[in-house]
């Protein structure tokens, strides 16, 4: 039975891919998933006392994320960086932001940042 040579492409992909004989994942390869595990925990206990209409893992601007749906049109947006989360919401009364809007607000977001050293 051949093994799989194409790389994991989802969460826990990686660990799984190595269980079937696949090579070692990179070191990015398994930051990614650590940083797409991290944010499902972070998720999973933020929202576990909110009713959730749906909740779908992504990216945003190449960053793990998740789109949260919420009652009454209310709409979340986590996004999750090396050691930042960020909370991007919206209700039925704002502009709808399309996933080019989306970038653009996390961009301003993380230009404003200041670091310090």
């Amino acid at each position: 039975m051949a093994t799989s040579t194409a790389p994991p492409t989802s969460m826990g992909s990686a660990d799984r891919w190595e269980n079937e004989g696949g090579p070692t994942p990179s070191p990015e390869m398994q930051a990614r998933d650590d940083l797409k595990a991290e944010l499902k925990k972070y998720v999973d206990e933020e929202m576990q006392n909110q009713k959730i209409i749906s909740k779908e893992p992504g990216q945003l601007d190449g960053m793990p994320a998740y789109f949260i749906k919420l009652p009454d049109d209310q709409r979340l947006v986590i996004v999750k960086s090396k050691s930042l989360i960020f909370h991007i919401s919206y209700g039925p009364n704002d502009h709808k932001p399309t996933d080019k809007t989306l970038e653009e607000i996390f961009d301003r977001m993380m230009s404003s940042l200041k670091f310090n050293k």
